[in-house]
C-alpha cells in the first residue's frame, strides 16, 4: 500500500533535511534522494484519488485528514493538506473535509468551495473517501458504517476494506 508521507516529531522534519542537501550536496546524496521520494507521494496520492473520483463522477467526495501527523492540529508542511487543496482545487464543492482538530478551513482550500464536515456527516453523505490522516477518529468508525464508500486508504486505517493500489486495482 501505497501512503501519503507522514512525519514523526515536528513540521521542522519536512524543511530541514533540504538545508543539509543546500549545505553540503555531494555528502547529502541519501537525504536528497529520500526527501525527493517522501516528496513525490503527494503526486502519487493526488493521482490515485483523482482515478477513483472519476469513477464516481457525481459522488460527494470525504477528504479525511489534513494534519501533518495523527491527532494533532498542526497543519504546517502537511502533504495530507497539499493534496487536499488540488482536490479542491479540481473538484470544488464536492470536497468535504474532515479534520477533527480544526474549526475553519485553510482559506486556499475553502476558497475553491470545499467544505469542513463532521466525520459522521460525511460517512453518510459522501459516496468516496481519501483518508490522508490516521487520526484515531477515523480508526474506530465500524466497517458496517463505511461499506458503501469507495476508499483510497493511504494510511492503512481501513484495512478491513477494499481500497486501491497504486496501478488502479482493486486489493482487500
Amino acid at each position: 500500500m501505497s501512503c501519503v508521507p507522514g512525519r514523526v516529531g515536528g513540521h521542522c522534519i519536512a524543511i530541514d533535511p533540504w538545508f543539509i542537501v543546500d549545505s553540503a550536496p555531494d555528502l547529502a546524496r541519501l537525504i536528497k534522494t529520500s526527501r525527493e521520494v517522501n516528496d513525490s507521494k503527494i503526486a502519487s496520492t493526488v493521482e490515485r484519488a483523482i482515478a477513483l473520483i472519476e469513477e464516481h463522477p457525481y459522488a460527494k467526495v470525504a477528504c479525511c485528514g489534513l494534519a501533518f501527523k495523527a491527532n494533532v492540529d498542526d497543519l504546517r508542511e502537511s502533504p495530507a493538506l497539499e493534496v487536499a487543496h488540488q482536490l479542491g482545487a479540481r473538484y470544488g464543492a464536492r470536497i468535504k473535509i474532515v479534520e477533527p482538530y480544526i474549526r475553519a478551513l485553510p482559506a486556499e482550500i475553502a476558497e475553491h468551495g470545499a467544505e469542513l464536515m463532521e466525520l459522521d456527516e460525511a460517512i453518510k453523505s459522501c459516496e468516496v473517501a481519501i483518508v490522508l490522516v490516521d487520526h484515531d477518529q477515523f480508526k474506530m468508525i465500524p466497517l458496517a458504517e463505511r461499506r458503501h464508500l469507495a476508499v483510497v486508504d493511504t494510511r492503512g486505517v481501513w484495512q478491513d476494506m477494499q481500497t486501491r493500489d497504486m496501478g488502479g486495482r482493486s486489493s482487500s
